[in-house]
């Protein structure tokens, strides 16, 4: 909340001393910045949504397959068998799922905002050519 704050008023600054140009540039990359975060969050929102559907439809599908072989053993008369462990548990799909949106939430993010800020970070690079002041010496 601060930065964003105190980005505005760099940029506001920079308008009132004269760079208009340059501020409307970086408004600019601050907004695309900003539309890109929230397309992310959206992303990433809508894809956890989606797994986590996923993961519920698993849990119920086994729920009612053991159901279903418990009711055919009952019938048969013979006592249930142990529960057999599953290859894939359904904790350690959960663990694998949010290592996966997170490096993915990662690699958008800096991928977005390279791309946004691509064309505003040379500029930032030309600062170094530019003097302030020169000394002379008179002998």
């Amino acid at each position: 909340m601060l930065a964003r704050a105190l980005a505005l008023l760099v940029v506001a600054l920079l308008a009132l001393s004269g760079y208009v140009y340059s501020a409307g540039v970086l408004m600019q990359s601050l907004l695309a910045s900003f539309d890109v975060v929230v397309a992310v969050a959206l992303a990433e929102g809508l894809l956890s949504r989606w797994l986590l559907l996923g993961q519920q439809r698993l849990s119920l599908r086994r729920l009612e397959e053991r159901r279903a072989a418990q009711a055919q053993l009952a019938q048969a008369g013979a006592d249930a068998p142990p529960e057999s462990e599953s290859d894939i548990s359904l904790e350690r799909v959960d663990a694998q799922t949010r290592s996966l949106l997170r490096a993915l939430r990662l690699t958008l993010l800096v991928v977005g905002l390279g791309w946004v800020w691509a064309s505003v970070l040379p500029a930032v690079g030309r600062l170094d050519e530019i003097a302030l002041w020169h000394f002379v010496e008179t002998g």
